[in-house]
């Protein structure tokens, strides 16, 4: 299987960089692809970083393309992912650190989707803001009426999170092929419904077994390090540089 991986990021690109040097120490032989989502007066300083190829989601409101990964991997893909060589597309924040490689942290997942924190929507459904009734109700019930509609209905929909979702190739081949993805509800909620509505896999990253999660503003490079030691090898959200001398030491320690 050939994987690859697709950073999505719209600032801090200092940061961003040292964060690709780190996601090439784990995985010197992997493709890396940029999605930039921020304004497009910066994209000229956005291609400074080093990436295999970056592509610059042709609109300008940024709250659309956070609120819309899937929407904005799937142009992505239209415009110039499709030629290039990967069954499975890794999705990297610029904010998330993976201190493994991608085929050996996501050896299990071969097929369809993952995503991370895989959960049966039943249990968050009147609390999940995308889909809970102060928000996302409505534009959850008439999804599902659209999806219903060309496809078997999912009696039992999953949820989960976005970051660090992982899109087989054939995926995206049927999300492309779609006549019109509206954007209701987010990219969680789309993404997941879409991949059961055909048959595919929905898998878990493994992600939350790490340092994952929503509820720190920035996970300092002091605690990063001092698990890492420990055996947590995921992180979100990191927004500060790590030192790469201080991580590889840990590596080599701990394969000792």
């Amino acid at each position: 299987m050939k994987r690859a991986i697709l950073f999505r990021f719209h600032k801090n690109f200092e940061v961003c960089q040292n964060h690709l040097e780190l996601i090439r120490l784990f995985n010197p032989n992997i493709s890396v692809y940029g999605l930039y989502g921020g304004l497009g007066k910066n994209f000229k300083q956005a291609k400074q970083l080093k990436l295999d190829n970056i592509y610059n989601i042709p609109i300008d409101d940024w709250y659309w393309k956070w609120l819309n990964g899937d929407l904005s991997i799937r142009w992505w893909f239209k415009d110039v992912g499709y030629k290039f060589k990967f069954d499975m597309i890794h999705v990297f924040e610029w904010d998330m650190i993976l201190l493994d490689s991608v085929n050996s942290y996501f050896r299990h997942i071969k097929k369809g989707i993952a995503i991370t924190n895989k959960q049966p929507m039943s249990k968050i459904y009147n609390s999940w803001y995308w889909v809970a009734p102060k928000r996302g109700r409505g534009e959850w019930l008439e999804l599902k009426k659209i999806v219903k509609s060309k496809y078997k209905f999912i009696s039992q929909p999953l949820a989960g999170i976005f970051g660090g979702v992982c899109l087989s190739r054939k995926f995206l081949e049927r999300y492309l092929a779609e006549e019109r993805i509206g954007s209701l509800c987010n990219d969680e909620v789309r993404t997941i419904l879409y991949a059961q509505a055909y048959g595919m896999p929905v898998q878990d990253t493994g992600m939350k077994n790490g340092l994952y999660g929503f509820d720190d503003d920035n996970i300092e490079p002091s605690r990063v390090y001092w698990h890492y030691a420990r055996g947590l090898k995921a992180f979100h959200p990191v927004r500060e540089k790590l030192d790469l001398e201080k991580i590889m030491k840990i590596k080599k320690e701990k394969e000792l």
